[in-house]
């Protein structure tokens, strides 16, 4: 099992109690967890915003991905290895409605991508949701 704290300490991060807490969380989550979720499993004394901040910490070290869902609740998945080396936002994400799963999909077109690259974003996210096939 992948441990927050050499994940961490690897991208010269300070590991955190709150920060180690919330990757592990995050790794250990068969699902996206929303900030009010992560909340919840953070047993020390830690107020909403230092998650926040944590959350920005682990989105910038690109050791998470960070999924707007359709009723703008941003949501959080750890960044497997088959994707250390991307951006995020390069592939898109597919999301449960029913078991609120999340899921990596396969690559989008490098002239897709490229084409996006011109236009100078900050952000790009892609996410499909509908039922996954053990729900439907």
């Amino acid at each position: 099992m992948l441990k927050a704290a050499d994940i961490l300490k690897k991208r010269k991060l300070k590991a955190t109690a709150i920060r180690t807490k919330l990757l592990q969380s995050i790794i250990s989550s068969e699902k996206a967890l929303s900030h009010a979720e992560l909340a919840e499993v953070i047993v020390q004394k830690a107020d909403r915003v230092s998650i926040y901040r944590n959350l920005i910490v682990l989105t910038n070290a690109e050791l998470i991905h960070k999924i707007v869902d359709q009723t703008g609740t941003a949501r959080y998945i750890f960044n497997t290895h088959q994707h250390a080396n991307e951006k995020i936002g390069s592939h898109p994400h597919f999301k449960c409605t029913n078991c609120d799963m999340v899921y990596c999909l396969p690559d989008l077109p490098k002239e897709y991508l490229a084409s996006l690259s011109k236009l100078h974003l900050k952000n790009v996210t892609f996410l499909a949701e509908g039922m996954c096939q053990k729900c439907s």
